[in-house]
């Protein structure tokens, strides 16, 4: 439900089915149910005022069978109505329970069809299958990457991908075992004459590089700024930073852009004279890194999300192992590097940083 015009959806529990014993319930003898037949079902069962079940004597059952009859399939034309109501609370009540996700615009991984306005790519295709798995749905919105992360942070977001590890959003977000993998490179206009070799990040201290902000970088590079090794970076937050970064580079407004090899995807977005103008320079900053999905710790009235995190790693072990993961990412051309990913690591993602 939305309590107001401009906020978000909050999720209302009829029933607390995680905690039996926080509900009320009751039962009714011989309860009339207004209709056509009106029949007198010999009891009926509530829980929190809500009726979920219906009973009536078996008259017409041999001793030998039981001395109830559930009317549930047995009578719909009789209690029609009712069922209907009994039925959907059934169906609320067992994990249909929608959660909200938040992510950024990150081709291949995840991205908006034009067409349809609906997020998709390769985590949020990974993500729907393993949520409905466990029951849940699933409503993803891209936005801009510090926004996604202050709504995971107060409290207005459950899920947040595709997500890398920093002491800070360890804070509010339990962390998922690896999904993939990234490496992060370099790219320059091959037309420019700013060198295309580096040893290390204080040689191109000269130079003007494009970020993405909020975005969290190799840990050696994110150092190199706090030190201000690199005192030319310019930042941009917006839905799609790094096809901003890619455009500014083409008309040298800026030297490099640091980015995955992945954003190949963003590159392929431009014309065929301006990607040809992107030169690579592969050679990884840092080490190879992991990403993850952070489930919040601070949405109200969401006490399960650990519990949550626990059984998406496990559905998510038997994807890698059926194969299912490396389906959806060779779908997107994505090379993960599967040895790493799931389980395999066994490390505590929620105090260890890449």
């Amino acid at each position: 439900m939305q309590v107001a015009a401009g906020q978000t959806h909050e999720t209302v529990h009829l029933i607390d089915w995680e905690h039996p014993e926080k509900n009320d319930f009751a039962l009714a003898e011989e309860v009339t149910l207004k209709g056509g037949y009106q029949p007198r079902p010999d009891l009926v069962l509530y829980i929190n005022g809500i009726a979920i079940g219906v009973f009536l004597k078996g008259r017409e059952m041999s001793e030998a069978k039981s001395k109830f009859q559930c009317l549930l399939f047995r009578s719909a034309k009789v209690i029609s109505f009712f069922l209907i109501a009994v039925s959907c609370q059934f169906s609320q009540g067992y994990g249909k329970e929608k959660l909200i996700a938040v992510t950024l615009e990150y081709p291949p991984y995840n991205y908006t069809d034009k067409k349809t306005n609906s997020v998709v790519g390769a985590t949020p295709e990974l993500m729907r299958a393993i949520s409905k798995e466990m029951g849940y749905e699933l409503d993803i919105r891209s936005l801009p990457w510090k926004r996604s992360q202050m709504l995971l942070a107060t409290g207005k977001a459950q899920i947040i991908f595709t997500y890398t590890r920093s002491h800070e959003r360890q804070k509010v977000a339990y962390y998922s075992n690896p999904i993939s993998t990234l490496r992060t490179i370099f790219v320059k206009n091959r037309h420019s004459k700013v060198p295309s070799k580096w040893e290390k990040l204080s040689d191109l201290k000269e130079y003007r590089i494009g970020i993405n902000g909020g975005y969290n970088y190799p840990p050696v590079f994110m150092q190199a700024l706090e030190k201000k090794l690199l005192p030319k970076v310019d930042p941009i937050s917006s839905q799609n930073p790094t096809i901003q970064n890619l455009r500014k580079l083409l008309i040298n407004r800026i030297d490099y852009v640091i980015c995955p090899p992945d954003c190949l995807a963003e590159i392929n977005k431009l014309p065929k004279k301006d990607r040809e103008s992107i030169e690579k320079i592969d050679k990884t900053i840092g080490s190879e890194r992991t990403f993850h999905v952070g489930f919040a710790k601070n949405y109200p009235g969401w006490k399960s999300a650990a519990v949550v995190r626990q059984k998406f790693n496990k559905l998510l072990d038997q994807y890698l192992q059926q194969g299912k993961v490396k389906a959806i990412y060779e779908k997107y051309n994505i090379d993960a590097n599967y040895e790493i990913l799931g389980s395999k690591l066994k490390i505590d993602w929620d105090r260890t940083l890449d």
